[in-house]
Parts: structure tokens; sequence; C-alpha cells
């Protein structure tokens, strides 16, 4: 989004001045506006000075609007006011929530003038690990005080939603929507589909989940893919979050698994488990071998999938002997990643997404940080290494190839590292543990 299309959005005065806070953060003065990394052209050249924003708006950034913080904190204040003593009975229905945050962080990917849902993805995750592991099932309604223990006050957006569910038992955002609207919200919900399909799939005429499963070959226009039907089908599953007493059950059965067929072999479960967080969004690991020191940039995918004597093949032959992998049940199946359905082996345990990695020995601190997060973190370090002339990725960082839009890495530019340590240093930034990797933690180390 520009930002003159947000001064015209939302009425900012053109005489406002943009002003650093921080090497990492822009503020447009009354009302506020933060302008977040990566700066693309803003930052170079105005770097340490103040410009009207007339002169500057015709930049592209990525932008979000934070109001002061009366007007963040207002829904929850004015419900406090309103209902007075009455305000500790409030309850919300637990399912009824979850829903209306996965629909509005969903309704906010497919609407242009809204791309920034960070705030519907941290309250989910909040929310979720106050609801427990069965998505509200034992729990059938929350106290709006117990939301009050994990949710900022300033999340205006989400206590403005719990409002209206609360009183009206609905979120207008959603209700307004047409029939189309309302299905392309959930089919963007469900893997593998992305805004484009979802939007095609219903301009073709589906509203439901169950139309897209029962679809003949073309009759949508396109075929509903055997991987998208798999994600259909299990998609209520793959909508609860991973508490980590399971991932580390996960992780111990893993271990074993690659043991039996190769002890060399190394893995790591990345994401929120390793920042250390209580619950994840799916199991994302990787895996790194001697044998496998660099990457082969001219490789070439193959059709079928990977080899089963390759070493990608050795790693889902232990995982699918020990009951952890099913290969009916895998999304894709490429000689360097994966993505499937795993389950715990006993009774009743729920499907969860697991994305399989194989890295380079060279690119594993890469691997490791980038897939670690989170993802504010890795915004500013790929900024810090724009500033420095460099590119980052999950596989090395360097100078950026000229020819290329995307962030590819110039050959023959590549910095070698032994630990993520490494790259902190080379990019001027004290080094965090990766438990100290979520912005709840580390926004006070870099003071933002």
């Amino acid at each position: 989004m520009s930002s003159r299309l947000v001064a015209l959005k939302r009425g900012l005065p053109t005489r406002s001045l943009l002003t650093p806070r921080s090497p990492l953060s822009y503020r447009i003065i009354s009302p506020t506006l933060r302008v977040s990394s990566p700066f693309n052209a803003l930052v170079q050249g105005h770097c340490g000075q103040s410009q009207p924003l007339n002169q500057i708006r015709t930049y592209s950034v990525d932008v979000d609007i934070d109001y002061p913080s009366s007007q963040r904190i207002k829904y929850i204040n004015g419900s406090k006011k309103d209902y007075g003593s009455d305000y500790k009975k409030l309850t919300v229905p637990t399912k009824q929530l979850l829903e209306a945050l996965r629909d509005m962080q969903s309704w906010r990917q497919l609407t242009p003038s809204k791309q920034r849902s960070a705030d519907f993805r941290d309250s989910l995750r909040s929310i979720s690990l106050l609801a427990g592991p069965d998505g509200g099932v034992t729990k059938p309604d929350l106290k709006v005080t117990d939301i009050e223990k994990v949710l900022s006050d300033e999340n205006g957006v989400t206590w403005r939603l719990i409002r209206n569910l609360v009183e009206h038992g609905l979120v207008p955002e959603l209700e307004n929507l047409d029939d189309m609207w309302k299905a392309m919200v959930r089919f963007n919900r469900v893997h593998g589909f992305g805004k484009v399909r979802a939007k095609a799939f219903a301009e073709a005429g589906a509203r439901t989940l169950q139309d897209l499963l029962d679809a003949k070959d073309k009759e949508l226009g396109r075929k509903v893919s055997d991987a998208q039907k798999l994600a259909i089908r299990y998609h209520e599953e793959m909508d609860l979050m991973v508490p980590r007493i399971e991932v580390d059950e996960f992780s111990t059965l893993i271990r074993a698994a690659l043991d039996k067929v190769d002890p060399t072999l190394g893995f790591a479960i990345m994401g929120s488990y390793r920042r250390g967080e209580e619950i994840s969004s799916d199991i994302d690991m990787v895996v790194w071998h001697d044998s496998f020191k660099k990457r082969d940039k001219e490789e070439k995918r193959t059709k079928n999938g990977y080899k089963p004597d390759g070493l990608m093949g050795k790693v889902m032959s232990a995982l699918e002997e020990a009951g952890l992998i099913d290969q009916e049940k895998i999304f894709s199946r490429g000689e360097k990643k994966v993505l499937a359905l795993t389950r715990l082996p006993k009774a009743d345990s729920p499907h969860r997404q697991i994305d399989i990695r194989l890295c380079p020995l060279e690119s594993l601190p890469y691997m490791l940080l980038g897939n670690t997060g989170d993802d504010r973190l890795m915004k500013i370090l790929r900024y810090k290494a724009m500033e420095k002339g460099w590119v980052l990725n999950e596989y090395a960082m360097g100078e950026r190839m000229s020819d290329q839009v995307i962030s590819w890495v110039k050959e023959g530019t590549e910095l070698v590292v032994d630990s993520e340590k490494e790259i902190f240093d080379l990019l001027d930034m004290p080094y965090l543990e990766p438990t100290q990797r979520s912005f709840h933690t580390y926004r006070h180390i870099f003071k933002l």
C-alpha cells in the first residue's frame, strides 16, 4: 500500500511530518502512521531526516496504521465503562471467536487495502492458548476478563470484534459479505488454495467446501487437486494449534525413527517451537546430513517426487515405518521438501501439518534462522542486510543478483558462516538466542 493511498483513505493531513523513531520504524505525527520494514525506496535518501508527507507519499512501502494509544484501547475501555460491574460476567463463545479470527485473517489477506493481518494472527495464537488444544470443546465459553489476561488492551481491532460478538453475535465486516465473498474467505483458509484459487473457485459458482469435494474434473473452471481435497477433508484438524507437549512427543519419535536408518542424520523442529512458545501452527522440520554439503542450484525438480533411495526417501521411509507418515496423506513430495499430514500413533490424535526440508550443511545456519523467525525479526534482519548491499534468505546472504527481482544471492558472494550468531554479527545486530526471537521478547532488547 502506498502512503498516498493511506493518507487518502484515513484522512491524514498532508502536512504531517514523517519522522524517524528508530533505524527500524518511522512515524507520522497526528494521527500516527508507522512505516514498517522493508522500507523500499522510502528510507534510502531520507534516513535521519524529516520530510513532508506530500513529498514522499508516492513511494511504495508496507504500512500499518498505529493510532494513538487512547484510540487503540477505546474498545476495551468502552466495554468496561458501558457494562460497569457486569463486565466481569461477560463471555464469548470460544469456537465462534476462533472462527471469526480465522475468517478475519483470511478476509484481510483477500482485501488489497487491508493486507496486514498481524493483529489477528497474534490474537489467534493468544486466544487459542487460552481455549486449549481442543479448540474450545472443553471450554465452550471464554470470560472476557480471562481474554484480557492474554490479549493486549491496545489490540483494538480484536477487542472491537469481541464486543460485536458479545452484543450481536456476529462480525459486521463478515456478515455484510455476499455469498461469493463468504466462499472466498472460507476457501482461502484451506491449505494449498491461496487468494487466486479461492477467488477462481468462488467465481465459478462453488459456495461450500463440499462443492469443491464433489467437483468433477474442470467443472469449476479448473480441477480441484487431490492435495486440495486432502486439505479440505482435514482442514478442521489443521486449524487447531499444536501444544508444545505434543511437539515434544513428535520430536522424540522422529529422533528415534531417524536413528534406526542413520544415526548421523541431524534434525530440528523450527518455528515457534524453537522459539520456546507454548503452541505451534504446524511442525516445521529441517534435516541435514554430511553427504549433503552444498545446494545444487542447477538441479531440476523431478515430476515423480523424491527417489526412494535418496536422502529424502530415507527420511520418509523412516517416518512411515514409525507410523508418523501415511503415503495417502502427502500434499507434495519433492527431493528437498515434503508437505504432509502427520499424527501421533495413538487413538484420537488429530492430524497436524508437517513440513520436512532437507538443508545443505553450508546453508544450515541460514535455514535455522529464517524458519525460526519470527516474521518481524526476519524483516528487520533483511532490512539490515539491504543496508549493507546484501540480500538475506533461508539459504545464504550476499550480494543480490542484479537481474533478479526475487531474493537470490549472486554466486561467489555468499557469506559462509558456521552459526546463526555469525549472521547477527555480520549485520551488526545483538545476538538473540532462539527463545528470544518472539516479538514480545526482543522488542524490549531492540527498544521497538
